[in-house]
């Protein structure tokens, strides 16, 4: 699966808006129920113009990719995928490929994910392992080995 990565815009918002509600919409509903306004309250505040990328895949726009680069650790922030494009590969090689970025840094990675999200055993098996909890979600961690 061939893919690339452009830098996001404010134009990208509705596009992120969207996709989260698609992919996380579900949990959400579990947890505190749905509520537009203040999803997208939060997502406001999560979603950083020119800092995240937007994942595209045959000339469509198909996830987003949010990642801070400290001097001291990497952060996977934020990575969703359009369900039409999910097991395909695409958000391993884009960790995998981050984890290799870490690696040369000797950093290590870090990332937050809730407990009921399935994709937790993706991270378990590229490396990651849990550090801490919140009622919610789990703080993971990929030591990077020189």
């Amino acid at each position: 699966m061939q893919f690339w990565l452009r830098p996001s815009t404010e134009d990208d918002f509705e596009f992120v808006f969207q996709l989260n509600k698609i992919n996380m919409r579900h949990y959400v509903e579990q947890l505190r129920g749905w509520d537009d306004v203040a999803e997208r309250c939060d997502m406001q505040q999560k979603f950083y113009p020119g800092c995240d990328q937007i994942i595209v895949i045959d000339s469509n726009d198909a996830g987003i990719f949010g990642v801070d680069r400290k001097s001291n650790m990497i952060e996977l922030r934020h990575i969703e995928i359009l369900p039409k494009y999910q097991r395909l590969g695409v958000g391993t090689a884009l960790i995998n490929n981050l984890l290799n970025d870490a690696r040369q840094a000797k950093l290590p990675v870090l990332l937050c994910v809730l407990k009921m999200n399935p994709v937790l055993h993706l991270y378990e098996s590229l490396g990651f392992r849990i550090t801490g909890e919140t009622n919610l979600k789990y703080q993971m961690i990929a030591m990077i080995d020189s």
